[in-house]
Protein backbone atom coordinates (compact mmCIF):
# COMPACT_ATOMS: atom_id res chain seq x y z
CA UNK A 1 0.00 0.00 0.00
CA UNK A 2 0.73 3.68 -1.07
CA UNK A 3 0.71 6.15 1.70
CA UNK A 4 -0.17 9.53 0.48
CA UNK A 5 0.16 12.47 3.79
CA UNK A 6 -0.73 16.19 3.92
CA UNK A 7 -1.56 18.24 7.00
CA UNK A 8 -6.09 18.00 6.97
CA UNK A 9 -6.12 15.07 4.64
CA UNK A 10 -8.59 17.55 2.51
CA UNK A 11 -6.72 18.89 -0.30
CA UNK A 12 -3.14 17.42 -1.39
CA UNK A 13 -3.28 13.60 0.05
CA UNK A 14 -6.76 12.70 -0.99
CA UNK A 15 -5.96 14.22 -4.43
CA UNK A 16 -2.83 12.36 -4.72
CA UNK A 17 -4.45 8.86 -4.00
CA UNK A 18 -7.10 9.06 -6.30
CA UNK A 19 -4.52 10.66 -8.99
CA UNK A 20 -2.56 7.61 -8.03
CA UNK A 21 -5.18 4.76 -7.95
CA UNK A 22 -6.00 5.97 -12.12
CA UNK A 23 -2.56 6.45 -13.07
CA UNK A 24 -1.57 3.11 -11.62
CA UNK A 25 -4.42 1.15 -13.37
CA UNK A 26 -4.21 2.74 -16.18
CA UNK A 27 -0.31 1.32 -15.86
CA UNK A 28 -1.57 -1.95 -14.90
CA UNK A 29 0.03 -2.26 -11.41
CA UNK A 30 -2.45 -3.14 -8.76
CA UNK A 31 -1.32 -1.38 -5.54
CA UNK A 32 -3.69 -0.19 -2.60
CA UNK A 33 -3.54 3.15 -2.37
CA UNK A 34 -4.08 5.47 0.47
CA UNK A 35 -4.27 8.76 2.78
CA UNK A 36 -4.27 10.72 5.81
CA UNK A 37 -2.98 13.64 7.61
CA UNK A 38 -0.48 14.59 9.79
CA UNK A 39 -3.12 17.43 12.29
CA UNK A 40 -6.57 15.96 10.50
CA UNK A 41 -9.80 16.28 12.04
CA UNK A 42 -11.89 12.90 11.76
CA UNK A 43 -14.20 12.63 9.05
CA UNK A 44 -13.82 15.51 7.27
CA UNK A 45 -15.03 15.85 3.45
CA UNK A 46 -12.41 16.99 0.88
CA UNK A 47 -12.50 20.66 -0.10
CA UNK A 48 -14.92 21.92 -2.55
CA UNK A 49 -12.12 22.56 -5.02
CA UNK A 50 -9.94 19.67 -4.66
CA UNK A 51 -13.84 17.59 -5.48
CA UNK A 52 -14.06 19.52 -8.49
CA UNK A 53 -11.17 19.64 -9.89
CA UNK A 54 -10.43 15.73 -9.23
CA UNK A 55 -13.92 15.21 -11.07
CA UNK A 56 -12.28 16.79 -14.23
CA UNK A 57 -9.82 14.84 -14.32
CA UNK A 58 -12.43 11.57 -13.68
CA UNK A 59 -11.42 10.59 -9.91
CA UNK A 60 -14.02 10.78 -7.57
CA UNK A 61 -13.70 12.51 -3.64
CA UNK A 62 -17.38 13.09 -3.01
CA UNK A 63 -16.97 9.90 -0.25
CA UNK A 64 -13.79 10.81 0.65
CA UNK A 65 -13.25 11.19 4.62
CA UNK A 66 -10.54 12.82 6.35
CA UNK A 67 -8.10 10.87 9.00
CA UNK A 68 -5.23 11.30 10.92
CA UNK A 69 -1.77 9.14 10.37
CA UNK A 70 -1.74 6.57 12.88
CA UNK A 71 1.51 4.05 13.45
CA UNK A 72 -0.06 1.27 12.30
CA UNK A 73 -1.40 2.97 8.93
CA UNK A 74 2.32 3.67 8.44
CA UNK A 75 3.19 0.51 8.98
CA UNK A 76 0.98 -0.95 6.79
CA UNK A 77 2.31 0.97 3.96
CA UNK A 78 5.05 -0.01 1.52
CA UNK A 79 5.52 4.13 0.54
CA UNK A 80 4.79 6.71 2.50
CA UNK A 81 4.65 9.73 0.13
CA UNK A 82 4.40 12.98 1.96
CA UNK A 83 3.74 16.12 0.60
CA UNK A 84 6.49 18.39 2.54
CA UNK A 85 9.85 17.92 4.31
CA UNK A 86 7.79 18.37 7.27
CA UNK A 87 5.30 15.86 6.92
CA UNK A 88 8.19 13.60 6.23
CA UNK A 89 9.50 14.57 9.91
CA UNK A 90 6.03 14.30 11.13
CA UNK A 91 5.63 10.77 9.49
CA UNK A 92 8.98 9.83 11.04
CA UNK A 93 8.07 10.92 14.65
CA UNK A 94 4.94 9.28 15.04
CA UNK A 95 6.71 5.99 13.73
CA UNK A 96 10.37 5.68 13.79
CA UNK A 97 10.22 2.91 11.85
CA UNK A 98 9.09 4.40 8.72
CA UNK A 99 11.84 6.38 8.03
CA UNK A 100 13.17 4.10 5.14
CA UNK A 101 10.00 4.00 3.50
CA UNK A 102 8.81 8.14 4.30
CA UNK A 103 10.05 10.12 1.31
CA UNK A 104 8.79 13.58 -0.39
CA UNK A 105 6.88 12.60 -3.63
CA UNK A 106 9.14 15.06 -5.04
CA UNK A 107 12.09 13.44 -3.19
CA UNK A 108 11.20 10.15 -4.41
CA UNK A 109 11.26 11.10 -8.17
CA UNK A 110 14.40 13.26 -7.25
CA UNK A 111 13.19 16.89 -7.05
CA UNK A 112 13.75 18.81 -3.74
CA UNK A 113 10.62 20.70 -3.22
CA UNK A 114 8.05 20.89 -1.48
CA UNK A 115 4.19 20.99 -2.55
CA UNK A 116 2.39 24.04 -1.70
CA UNK A 117 -0.62 23.41 0.07
CA UNK A 118 -3.85 25.21 -1.50
CA UNK A 119 -5.93 24.91 1.26
CA UNK A 120 -8.28 28.32 1.26
CA UNK A 121 -7.02 29.28 -2.62
CA UNK A 122 -9.17 29.20 -5.69
CA UNK A 123 -10.18 27.20 -8.34
CA UNK A 124 -6.96 28.18 -10.24
CA UNK A 125 -4.49 27.32 -7.20
CA UNK A 126 -6.33 24.17 -6.60
CA UNK A 127 -6.22 22.98 -10.31
CA UNK A 128 -2.15 23.99 -10.42
CA UNK A 129 -1.73 21.63 -7.57
CA UNK A 130 -3.70 19.05 -9.43
CA UNK A 131 -1.37 19.41 -11.84
CA UNK A 132 1.98 19.25 -10.12
CA UNK A 133 0.57 16.55 -8.36
CA UNK A 134 -0.34 14.68 -11.35
CA UNK A 135 3.16 14.99 -13.51
CA UNK A 136 4.61 14.01 -10.35
CA UNK A 137 2.87 10.91 -10.03
CA UNK A 138 3.77 9.85 -13.69
CA UNK A 139 7.22 9.88 -12.71
CA UNK A 140 6.36 8.01 -9.87
CA UNK A 141 4.80 5.25 -11.31
CA UNK A 142 7.08 5.18 -13.81
CA UNK A 143 9.58 4.44 -11.17
CA UNK A 144 7.60 1.99 -9.15
CA UNK A 145 7.46 0.43 -12.57
CA UNK A 146 11.25 -0.18 -13.00
CA UNK A 147 12.42 -0.79 -9.46
CA UNK A 148 9.06 -2.33 -7.81
CA UNK A 149 7.70 -1.41 -4.60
Amino acid sequence: MILFVCTGNTCRSPMAAVLAEKLLSEAGLDCAVQSAGIAASAECAASTHAVTVMREEGCNLLSHRSRRVTAELLSQAKLVLAMTKGHRSGVVSICPNAADKTFTLCEYVGSGQDIPDPFGGGYDVYRECAAQIKSLLALCIKKIKETGL
